[in-house]
């Protein structure tokens, strides 16, 4: 096939509109420290369409970077805060946006690590324009990201049901 068929095929598949292509990878920690979960809130100009909202702090993994190294930096670098995280992720799940067309604009691969606080006072930074410690029971009242409070409560449920369900024997400090 030459190039002008290969490129008047492409034309015809495409929409008129210019469609960026890209799936992210992504890491984000459930911190919880004594029945609180560490949230933060996305600043203006750092998402599509989340700016504003409150969500578990991670981010993008880096090429060659292991994702509970990227879910680690992305608490440090947006929360300022350190946490003994599962080694496993808890939940993998994607995240698709759509344009006004209905046509994919973002893909996202989410993995989800869980973990206790170790340390670090939970300053903002990075691309977080807050943090807070949230108890279950605030997440009606706080405009969160979309399934984030549902994956909170799934979780923390997980969690307060036993060691079987969520990972190692040693689960006092949930």
């Amino acid at each position: 096939m030459d190039e002008g068929t290969r490129s008047d095929r492409a034309d015809a598949v495409m929409p008129t509109e210019a469609v960026r292509r890209l799936t992210r990878v992504s890491a984000y920690a459930l911190c919880v420290e004594a029945g609180a979960i560490l949230l933060s809130r996305i600043a203006q100009g750092a998402t599509a369409s989340s700016d504003g909202m409150w969500t578990l702090p991670g981010g993008g993994v880096e090429f060659g970077e292991p994702m509970i190294a990227a879910a680690q930096r992305e608490l440090m670098e947006e929360a300022g805060v350190l946490a003994d995280l599962e080694p496993k992720p808890v939940e993998i799940f994607d995240l698709i946006t759509r344009n006004e067309s209905d046509l994919p604009e973002h893909h996202f691969v989410i993995a989800m690590f869980r973990g206790r606080w170790l340390s670090g006072a939970a300053i903002p930074g990075d691309d977080a324009t807050e943090v807070t410690w949230a108890a279950a029971a605030e997440l009606a009242a706080m405009t969160l990201t979309p399934g984030t409070a549902e994956r909170i409560r799934r979780h923390l449920a997980a969690v307060a049901s036993g060691p079987a369900s969520c990972g190692p024997a040693t689960d006092d400090a949930w």
